[in-house]
């Protein structure tokens, strides 16, 4: 095994009982909430190429969009479960904040 592939990450993916999947580095706990930092949700994209033949993407939307809030708090029993995301999935979530850093949504 390589040293990417080992190595720890503070993210983690929710499964939450909406169905809705996020992934977000949990910041800590209190009153029985978890506190999310930059939380974002698993988006399915189906795409045509010009020949007509779809293909399936995964993208990440911010899961606070429209404000200007990085944080924010669930309760624990809204989750189902929760998941250390692969070394691909932590690329895809750090490129997809950077983006945001570099051309926030207006």
């Amino acid at each position: 095994m390589t040293k990417e592939m080992t190595m720890k990450t503070p993210y983690r993916i929710l499964k939450l009982r909406s169905g809705e999947e996020i992934i977000a580095r949990i910041r800590g706990e209190k009153q029985g909430k978890l506190i999310l930092e930059r939380p974002m949700i698993f988006k399915s994209v189906l795409i045509s190429n010009p020949h007509g033949s779809q293909k399936e993407i995964t993208v990440l939307k911010n899961w606070l969009s429209f404000t200007t809030a990085i944080e924010t708090e669930i309760p624990k029993d809204f989750i189902a479960t929760y998941l250390e995301p692969d070394h691909t999935v932590v690329e895809l979530y750090n490129l997809e904040k950077e983006k945001e850093d570099v051309n926030p949504p207006s």
